[in-house]
């Protein structure tokens, strides 16, 4: 009788990754349409405008451009390449299409993710899209344009990626190969937030621990190429800083330093927002394990229980509990950071740090349960019939709770208002008011007619635009919030700002609710 059981494996296997990649798509076409900036799930402001207003930039490009503007934390490199698109095919970004491009590589990075646990693809895929749309705290923040970690997670997951083929290969031309993938993909990752480099170095030592025979001749050259990528991206932050002083008389450096006499109470703090975050008791379940399992470990090698020791370390080479063991301590060393760093104490230890650590908790917590059920249908012989009904369940329950789609009424106004400016305004005119009445129009306007420009002394993104206010014509200024006059009055007749004198010129231009504007001519005797 002729064997069809090989055949019939291949057959399955691709039958899941269609599947899969169906799934995968479904649940990215979703989130493209139910999770963008005008969606009442996530945020749209000022901060979100400035990706758009880079992407766009006429300007040649400068060593400016490598970071957020003004923001040496933030890592430019995505909206570097659309300005680039933009410059070279003349592609108008969009905040739909900023968020199309950053949505589709993010859950790009859970195919990626996926690859590095073959036996579990479609755990790992369920249980990212959990951690990414379920939470509303997450959900806001990764799908927010102001925010760096969609554009980190998958250059993290990438480098896994690589490090790991990276300690597999035995051939030269495949070391190499690998070598530069991994070098770029770090590089990638930590100019995206250098919270990167040591979470990569928690990933390099766990790769390096479960490759045995690779261990002393790939761990050295994996540390070398990641202080190479760390070393680059050092380099090319101190050029900002050097160009920024330069041109702009101030270096936009992050304070950024060890600190020092708050330890405790940062840490405090920290485990405060971590016990608020509603997903907690799933990162504890992961947490609980990876502490059991080191425990274990720990036990049998003082107690010299050579067998348990062995049993601990098989169970250790299953592919999920890798990735549960790596997920859980890179939580963990995100967490650290932000305990120790002096720019979150001052930013009010606002848990927006610590995203990268809830992601990958989430993830290696439902990890967990999975894990834990296929370890029990295998006990009772169930695991063909009781694995794909879990997951099937699961996916069920993805679909079922997945965000809706629904419109930001705020977003509606700040478009509204930010389209009937740009119709009104006359040509080359100024935006000016608070921080944030200024970029967000600007960004929402097509083909940037207006230039933004915060009031003198607020915070100012993009420092040539004080430049462009000295050969400008005429101003429109939102006063309502600038702090000039009582609510429902008329504005200044006169306003210096930045050493021009500005006079009123009509002061009913445009209104719109709680917001209303004023339209500036300069006086060019001044």
């Amino acid at each position: 009788m002729k064997n069809t059981a090989p055949k019939d494996t291949g057959l399955a296997a691709r039958a899941e990754t269609l599947f899969i990649l169906v799934v995968w798509l479904l649940f990215l076409t979703l989130a493209l349409r139910a999770l963008g900036p005008d969606s009442a799930h996530t945020t749209f402001n000022s901060d979100s405008a400035i990706p758009i207003l880079m992407a766009n930039d006429e300007r040649p490009i400068t060593v400016f451009d490598t970071y957020y503007y003004a923001a040496d934390r933030w890592g430019g490199w995505p909206l570097l390449v659309a300005k680039v698109l933009h410059r070279d095919t003349g592609l108008q970004w969009t905040d739909q299409r900023l968020h199309y491009a950053r949505t589709t590589w993010l859950f790009f990075g859970l195919l990626v993710l996926a690859g590095l646990n073959a036996r579990a693809v479609p755990a790992v895929i369920v249980s990212g899209l959990m951690a990414l749309c379920l939470e509303p705290a997450l959900r806001r923040r990764l799908f927010d344009l102001s925010q760096l970690y969609a554009w980190q997670l998958t250059a993290l997951f990438l480098a896994w990626f690589c490090l790991r083929r990276l300690f597999a290969q035995r051939q030269a031309v495949a070391i190499i190969f690998w070598s530069s993938t991994f070098y770029c993909c770090a590089f990638f990752a930590i100019w995206s937030s250098v919270a990167s480099a040591p979470m990569l170095s928690v990933l390099v030592i766990l790769e390096a621990l479960r490759s045995r025979f690779s261990f002393k001749r790939r761990i050295g050259l994996a540390i070398v190429l990641l202080l190479a990528a760390a070393a680059s991206e050092l380099l090319m932050k101190i050029n900002y800083h050097r160009y920024s002083l330069k041109h702009f008389g101030y270096d936009f450096k992050t304070p950024m330093a060890f600190d020092r006499g708050h330890l405790f109470e940062n840490l405090l703090r920290n485990w405060d927002n971590l016990l608020k975050f509603s997903f907690f008791p799933v990162m504890a379940i992961a947490l609980c394990f990876v502490i059991g399992l080191a425990v274990l470990i720990l036990y049998a090698l003082i107690a010299r229980k050579a067998a348990l020791l062995t049993r601990a370390i098989s169970f250790l080479e299953d592919e999920t509990t890798t990735m549960i063991v790596a997920l859980t301590a890179m939580a963990a060393m995100n967490f650290l950071i932000m305990v120790s760093v002096n720019h979150v104490r001052l930013s009010l230890n606002d848990d927006r740090f610590q995203t990268p650590a809830y992601i990958f908790g989430v993830i290696s917590g439902l990890l967990t349960i999975y894990l834990a059920i296929r370890v029990f249908a295998n006990r009772l012989a169930a695991t063909r019939y009781v694995v794909p009904l879990v997951l099937a369940g699961a996916f069920v329950f993805l679909g079922v709770e997945f965000p809706r789609r629904q419109l930001s009424e705020n977003y509606k106004r700040d478009r509204q208002i930010a389209l009937a400016l740009s119709q009104k305004a006359p040509s080359g005119s100024m935006l000016m008011g608070r921080y944030w009445e200024t970029y967000i129009y600007a960004g929402l306007q097509p083909a940037n007619t207006m230039t933004p420009l915060p009031l003198e002394g607020l915070q100012n993104r993009i420092p040539w635009t004080v430049e462009k206010l000295h050969v400008s014509q005429q101003v429109v200024l939102e006063y309502q919030h600038g702090g000039f006059t009582a609510t429902e009055s008329l504005p200044p007749n006169e306003l210096w700002q930045y050493g021009n004198l500005l006079r009123l010129q009509e002061a009913h231009f445009y209104e719109n609710g709680e917001y209303a504007f004023a339209l500036y001519f300069k006086d060019r005797r001044n």
